[in-house]
This record gives C-alpha cells, sequence and structure tokens, in this order.
C-alpha cells in the first residue's frame, strides 16, 4: 500500500462511514471530555497503562481547540474552553502550563499557543500584545534561541525545544513579525535536518508531535513553505508506517502529511482500527516533563487528533452539518469577548 501525494481513493475506501466515525468521536469529547474541560493524565509508562489526574493545566484544551480548528470545526463547548485559554494570561500576556502558576512559570509554548488562538478568534486582549512578543522575541540564549520558560528560574533559564520554537515562529508569522526570531527558525531548520530528529525534543518525546507543529506553520505561510517543505516531506516519510505508534503518533503524521498535500494511507489505515467503539483513542504521551520519563496525554487529546486526522486525512474536506464555520470558530453568540475572524 503506497502513500499518495494526492486524494487517494484508497484512503477513502480505508476509511468507510468515514461521517459516522468522526459524529462518535465528537460525541465522545462533547460527552466525557469537555463537560470535564479536556483533563490530561500522567504516566512514567509510554503505554499509559498506568495514569493518575494531572493538575489542571491549560495546554491540552488549547490543543484541542487548535485540532478542530485545523479540521474547520467547531470544538464541544468552544466558547467555555476559549474563556479558560482567555482567564489564563496574566497582566504581561503570558500563559503557565498549569492552572496553579506557583508550579512552574511562564512559557513560549503555551503562551504562542495562546494568543494564537486568541487572535484567530478575534479576542480583546486587556494587554498590548506587541509588548508581549517583545518579551517573547528578547527571551533567547546565547545563539539567539528562543528560551522555553520566561522568568527568574535559573535552574530553567537555558533550556530550549524544536516544537516549541515552532509554535513560537507560528505566531510570529501570524503578526508579521517573523524576522525578530530567524535565529529561532535556524535552530528549527538543524533539528529537522539533523541526525537528533528520531530522538523527539526535549518536552515532546516523539518526533510526530514536532513534524505536526511543523507542518501548520508550512501549510499557512508561503516563506516557511518555501525553506521546510522539501525537508519535512522527506523527513516526514520516513515516519510513515512506524512500527508501535500510538494513536497520537499516527494521527499526527496523518494530519501533517494532509499538511502538505500527501496521504498517509498506511497511518491512516491504523489509526481506523485503533478508534474505539465509543469513539475515542486511547491516552498516549503528547508532551513531558523535560527529559523525565513522565508523560502528560489523555483520551480526549487523543480523540481530538484523531478526529482532525480522519477530516483531513483522506484529502478531502469533511463538514458536518453547522460545525463548519470558517477557519474553525464557531459563532460564540453574545460573547462581548470574542469575534471569530480569519488570520492574516
Amino acid at each position: 500500500m503506497a502513500d499518495s501525494p494526492r486524494t487517494s481513493g484508497i484512503a477513502r475506501a480505508l476509511v468507510s462511514n468515514r461521517e459516522a466515525k468522526i459524529k462518535r468521536a465528537l460525541k465522545y469529547l462533547r460527552e466525557r471530555g469537555a463537560p470535564n474541560g479536556f483533563p490530561a493524565c500522567i504516566s512514567n509508562d509510554p503505554d499509559f497503562s498506568q495514569q493518575t489526574p494531572a493538575p489542571e493545566e491549560i495546554f491540552t484544551p488549547m490543543l484541542v481547540l487548535n485540532a478542530f480548528a485545523d479540521a474547520n470545526l467547531g470544538a464541544p463547548e468552544q466558547e467555555r474552553q476559549l474563556e479558560r485559554v482567555y482567564q489564563s494570561f496574566t497582566a504581561e500576556g503570558l500563559v503557565h502550563f498549569f492552572a496553579d502558576r506557583e508550579k512552574l512559570i511562564a512559557d513560549i509554548d503555551c503562551t504562542s499557543v495562546a494568543l494564537e488562538l486568541m487572535v484567530k478568534h478575534g479576542a480583546w486582549l486587556p494587554f498590548d500584545i506587541d509588548v508581549t512578543l517583545n518579551v517573547i522575541a528578547g527571551n533567547v540564549d546565547a545563539a539567539g534561541v528562543l528560551r522555553v520558560y520566561i522568568g527568574d528560574d535559573p535552574s530553567r533559564q537555558e533550556r530550549v525545544d524544536a516544537a516549541a520554537c515552532v509554535n513560537a515562529l507560528y505566531l510570529f508569522y501570524l503578526l508579521e513579525r517573523e524576522d525578530e526570531v530567524a535565529a529561532s527558525e535556524d535552530y528549527v531548520w538543524e533539528h529537522l535536518t539533523g541526525a537528533g530528529l528520531s530522538q523527539g525534543t526535549r518536552y515532546y518525546s516523539s518526533p510526530d508531535i514536532f513534524l505536526l507543529f511543523l507542518s501548520r506553520l508550512v501549510r499557512d505561510f508561503g516563506v516557511p513553505r518555501r525553506r521546510f517543505a522539501a525537508a519535512l516531506e522527506e523527513r516526514l516519510r520516513e515516519r510513515f508506517a512506524t512500527p508501535d505508534s500510538s494513536a497520537l503518533e499516527l494521527a499526527a503524521r496523518v494530519a501533517a502529511a494532509a499538511n502538505i498535500g500527501l496521504v498517509a494511507e498506511r497511518d491512516l489505515s491504523e489509526l481506523v482500527r485503533q478508534q474505539r467503539s465509543d469513539g475515542s483513542w486511547p491516552a498516549a504521551p503528547c508532551f513531558r516533563f523535560g527529559r523525565q520519563e513522565r508523560y502528560f496525554g489523555s483520551e480526549s487529546l487523543s480523540t481530538a487528533w484523531g478526529l482532525r486526522a480522519l477530516a483531513l486525512g483522506t484529502g478531502e474536506n469533511f463538514v458536518v452539518g453547522e460545525e463548519r464555520n470558517g477557519f474553525g470558530a464557531r459563532p460564540l453568540g453574545d460573547s462581548k469577548r470574542f469575534a471569530a475572524r480569519k488570520s492574516a
């Protein structure tokens, strides 16, 4: 079974009853994920055979919201989840991973993804976003690469991560300030083309998550597309049909392939096989505590990413009734906080 550079009849056959599969995933997320705020779990085991509830954090809901936006669908309880993101900002426009800000200082990954969501959903922010970007752009190591953490914790000051850099690059391109993070873009290139790609990054154990994040940047902006697209396709093809992949890795590869015009047929087939009867996919590692073997993941996140992969993975657009609306934002009624609009 070959992987195709275009809409694939084989892929369509692999996802027979695609609408029913997606609707089952939506039902699961509406009933089991959204009412609980899309909570994450922590496991010392990549298989998540044993897991404990994670302290409340906002990053998982943000990744769920982005998955629905990528699929051009509205997320369950979208306005409530966006309000949670809005409330997570500090007065300076920064975001901490944990709801309890004393647990961990603010970081560029959470802040960049949160600001992307706010910009795309037309939020009125009570801080100057350009000042926040100044803080991020100035938070660099000796090589000029963006540090992950923003703050005075000396034990974390020099930590960098290529996947987090990609999410920051997306924000800076979105707001047309990409020239200020050129060294970080070079760092991303080095990671993409280097021998260490297969080892993941400091905070993301799977290379497929880095490739997914990068594919979104390549999909949406011309300059990164010209620089990264060929190398991204080469490295992504190397990852197709990797044995013993988790549902989250499969979903990441299928969506990343779709973002650059490919159909990852074998990964799509295995992803369909792993969907459970209730519409969900099992929890799997997404991010981790640095180099420690402690992983964050959840059924909600795996299911949102699986849904996105099914919606995009055959190379054909997908619509579920009234769920579709613009780039993914649902009409938010009388909300005075958000006014959905397309990004630049």
